[in-house]
């Protein structure tokens, strides 16, 4: 069975928010602003954008 176009984006856009939300959990506690700190700042930025669009 082929899935529809719009069930695979709703997909997508829940996958976003879930990682969405792993991100600003990291920030909500006490970090230092080490690597990861700093990529998991980057990807952040990069689903807020993706999801603003």
């Amino acid at each position: 069975m082929t899935a529809l176009p719009g069930v695979l984006e709703l997909y997508r856009i829940r996958w976003d928010i879930s990682d969405l939300a792993v991100d600003v959990d990291r920030f909500r506690r006490p970090h230092t602003g080490n690597a990861d700190d700093k990529q998991s700042w980057e990807l952040l930025n990069r689903l807020v954008a993706r999801l603003t669009r």
